[in-house]
C-alpha cells in the first residue's frame, strides 16, 4: 500500500527541473552505485507533486533502473506512481490518466503535455479534405483557460 493510500502525510523531495536532469545524468550513468542513489532520491519525492518529472524520466530510460523491487520503499514508489505503465504512455495518454485515473493534472502540467497532444492529433488526423482545429472542452477548460479555437492542420 502506497504511502498515499495508506494516508500518511507526504514529506519529502518535489522533484523540478533541476532534479529532473540531475537524475536523467544519474540513470545514464552506467555506475549501480548512481542509480542506488537515483532510487534514494525517487522513494523520497512527494510523488503527486513529481508525476510529470518522473514520468519525463521514463522517456529516455528504462524504468527498472529506478526501482530495486527488493526494497519495499522502490515497490511502493513503482505501485504508487504507477511506474512501469507510465512509462508506455504518450502525452495524450499520460494526460488523460492524469485526468482520469490519478486526478493530479494541473494547468502547469498541460501547459507542458499540450504542444505534442496537439502533435499526435495533428498526425492521426492529416488528411487532403479538412481543416482540423482544436479548442478545449469545456469540462477541461481550467486547465488552460486561455486556449482558443485553433487551426492546427490546414489541408494542402
Amino acid at each position: 500500500m502506497g504511502r498515499e493510500k495508506a494516508g500518511m502525510k507526504c514529506v519529502g523531495t518535489v522533484l523540478g527541473e533541476p532534479e529532473y536532469h540531475t537524475l536523467h545524468k544519474i540513470f545514464h550513468s552506467r555506475d549501480e552505485a548512481d542509480h542506488m542513489v537515483g532510487q534514494q532520491i525517487l522513494n523520497g519525492c512527494v510523488i503527486k507533486d513529481s508525476i510529470y518529472w518522473i514520468w519525463k524520466l521514463t522517456r529516455g530510460h528504462w524504468p527498472s533502473n529506478f526501482v530495486n523491487l527488493r526494497t519495499k520503499a522502490s515497490r511502493e514508489f513503482s505501485e504508487a506512481c504507477n511506474l512501469f505503465g507510465i512509462a508506455s504512455m504518450n502525452k495524450e495518454d499520460f494526460a488523460e490518466w492524469l485526468v482520469y485515473t490519478k486526478q493530479w493534472m494541473t494547468p502547469w502540467i498541460f501547459q507542458q503535455l499540450e504542444p505534442g497532444i496537439k502533435e499526435l492529433i495533428t498526425k492521426r488526423a492529416e488528411n487532403k479534405f479538412f481543416h482540423i482545429f482544436s479548442e478545449l472542452t469545456q469540462r477541461h477548460r481550467e486547465l488552460n483557460p486561455d486556449n482558443k479555437h485553433e487551426l492546427i492542420f490546414e489541408a494542402k
